[in-house]
């Protein structure tokens, strides 16, 4: 990539088509890393290169980031609320607690409410059975993956109809927002759309 920052930005600005070309050909195989995507996330985030944040998403999808580390990467670059849902909702929903550094990665506002979102879906009720020892906290029976990201979806104030949606490329606007968005600003939580690309 170093290459990509040698060059001024003025002279990828000016040639949005041949950088796609040169992004296309030298990172669409599969040897491609995980630093190099994303370094292909950042540059065409910061640049408005839509197709080309659209294409290091869809190849970022098909590799292992651990899930903290990669809602850091999402939320860094404003990738939609549609791929953030169900990170959150693996977080809220598995047995062990966010460890230090996951919650490091994703910042305290964000750890904060997992663990809220955590603690309201574990609720028990007279007929719950005791809670197992630390550090598994497994969720209730009869609570599903759509109740994990309905609750998801409330806490971080996304607009409704994400709670079901499969991540896709098509960003989503927000519509409302929840009072803990205007404490820590919008952004923070569901990345607003970037500009329209170039391209």
């Amino acid at each position: 990539m170093g290459v990509l920052y040698s060059v001024s930005f003025s002279w990828f600005r000016d040639k949005p088509r041949l950088t796609w070309l040169i992004v296309y050909r030298k990172y669409s195989m599969y040897d491609a890393s995980i630093e190099d995507w994303s370094d292909i996330l950042g540059l065409s985030h910061e640049w408005g290169f839509t197709e080309v944040k659209n294409h290091a998403i869809r190849e970022l999808q098909k590799l292992y980031i651990p899930t903290a580390e990669r809602i850091a990467l999402y939320l860094k670059y404003s990738v939609g609320c549609e791929f953030l849902v169900p990170l959150y909702a693996e977080l809220c929903s598995r047995s062990e607690f966010l460890a230090l550094e996951e919650a490091t990665f994703i910042g305290l506002p964000v750890a904060i409410i997992i663990f809220r979102v955590r603690e309201e879906l574990r609720v028990r009720t007279p007929l719950s059975p005791p809670p197992p020892p630390p550090p598994a906290s497994p969720l209730p029976v009869g609570i599903t993956e759509d109740d994990v990201r309905a609750r998801v979806v409330i806490a971080f104030g996304f607009p409704p109809e994400v709670a079901n949606q499969e991540p896709g490329i098509v960003h989503i606007h927000l519509s409302r927002f929840t009072s803990l968005m205007y404490m820590f600003g919008s952004s923070l939580f569901c990345p607003q759309p970037t500009a329209k690309s170039q391209l």
